[in-house]
């Protein structure tokens, strides 16, 4: 669910959340845990959805704990020129089970949810008629929860950097004369 506002002609600002359900890694109760409560995507949007470094719902999403995001994002569109900036935040739909306080104390206990942010950058422009030129950078600001669910160290960089060169070469073009046409009335 978005909502959008264009501030000026060619601004526009975006505010979304988006929310896919998911099962609990900290209740263990026998009536919880013989229903799935997790969303399953059967067939991905990659980059659609959840940011474009693709973390969630890219390769084995089942048995996930969920995710909630809340995006704001902002669109700028000229003739020949499109730029944009998104950020997500992301926090977990169900809980995160501590590890570390299993294996200390023994204790079940639920991580924070807020798992980090994304920020896309993006933009694309024509370089000629049937060549366009897209690029775009992501970063991702993780926790120690995205650590859990996901693996890596928070405290090293995670981004990624996209350049693409379209083509669309017009290789026959029909050529419509308005006096060869029959008129059949």
């Amino acid at each position: 669910m978005d909502f959008s506002y264009r501030i000026i002609n060619p601004l526009k600002v975006t505010l979304g959340f988006e929310m896919l359900s998911g099962n609990s890694q900290t209740d263990t109760t026998e009536k919880y845990n013989i229903v799935h409560h997790a969303f399953n995507p059967y067939f991905g949007t990659n980059h659609k959805f959840n940011g474009y470094m693709d973390y969630f719902y890219v390769g084995n999403h089942n048995g996930n704990v969920g995710l909630n995001d809340f995006y704001l994002r902002f669109d700028y569109k000229h003739d020949k020129f499109i730029a944009g900036l998104t950020t997500h935040a992301f926090i977990a739909n169900a809980d995160v089970l501590n590890h570390q306080e299993v294996i200390q104390t023994g204790t079940i206990e639920a991580m924070n949810s807020y798992l980090g942010t994304e920020i896309d950058m993006f933009g694309s422009f024509k370089l000629a008629p049937g060549a366009t030129c897209k690029l775009g950078y992501s970063h991702l600001l993780g926790t120690a929860t995205m650590e859990a669910l996901k693996g890596g160290n928070p405290n090293e960089v995670s981004n990624w950097a996209y350049l693409m060169v379209t083509l669309k070469p017009t290789l026959f073009k029909q050529k419509t004369d308005d006096k060869m046409k029959i008129d059949t009335k």
